[in-house]
């Protein structure tokens, strides 16, 4: 942060516009293939998705890009007002008591079964540690702390997240046939995992009642492709939701 904010502003915000605009311009034409023009919703689902989580990652990017102007604005101006330079007011803004022996001990002994060495062979890349921890805690107090004062709001345009029709009428499912929350679950019978989330599932159908409506559909992936128990399961499964007993 006490790096960039001594880059020229200007120059900061252009770049920080550019790279917004071409945000945004990832809802209109992203690429050409073959002389045809091609948009997002023309892309795969799995790389409409990933392209979403790019976009979310760069706008959360391109924020601390602005707190970090909004915080070099702050200082500006506080040094205008004070009559300090502004490298003095800085220096007052980020400075931050070093971190003391018995920290540093108290953070060997917290981790010392998984360090595995002497504190005197790791006490160095400890106190390094404690003194990134406590520039951070400094630097996100101070933008905190500006944001509240001056109001500070991001104009960057929200990403917006893909969606996906799926024609969901050949899946079992339970819940309230008008439900206005449609979760769709795809599992394997002998998946950990989906064991573990069945619980919360259970506890959302239990709290929501009639606003939700969950399908279940069939996503086997512990076998390998090579057919088992799993695969032996969704086929009695499937047999009894044509029996209107899944």
């Amino acid at each position: 942060l006490k790096a960039i904010l001594n880059k020229s502003l200007p120059v900061l915000l252009l770049s920080i516009a550019t790279s917004a605009t071409a945000m945004a311009a990832g809802k209109d034409v992203l690429f050409s293939y073959e002389g045809k023009d091609y948009q997002l919703k023309d892309m795969q689902p799995f790389l409409q998705q990933a392209y979403y989580d790019a976009e979310v990652e760069a706008r959360e990017s391109l924020n601390r890009i602005l707190e970090q102007a909004m915080v070099a604005m702050y200082i500006e101006n506080q040094a205008n007002e004070s009559g300090r330079s502004i490298q003095e007011v800085r220096e007052s803004f980020f400075n931050y008591e070093p971190p003391t022996q018995e920290e540093v001990k108290a953070l060997y002994e917290q981790f010392k079964d998984q360090i595995g060495m002497p504190f005197g062979q790791v006490e160095s890349q400890l106190r390094q540690e404690l003194e990134n921890r406590k520039r951070q805690e400094v630097i996100q107090t101070l933008v905190a702390r500006v944001k509240k004062e001056s109001g500070f709001e991001s104009k960057l345009p929200q990403p917006e997240a893909p969606s996906l029709s799926m024609d969901l009428s050949p899946y079992p499912w339970k819940g309230a046939r008008d439900a206005s929350i449609t979760i769709v679950e795809f599992a394997d019978y002998n998946c950990g995992y989906c064991r573990t989330a069945k619980a919360d599932i259970d506890q959302l159908m239990k709290q929501y009642k009639d606003k939700i409506k969950l399908y279940y559909v069939d996503y086997l992936v512990t076998e390998r492709g090579v057919p088992g128990s799993s695969t032996a399961t969704a086929r009695g499964a499937y047999c009894a939701g044509q029996q209107d007993k899944f």
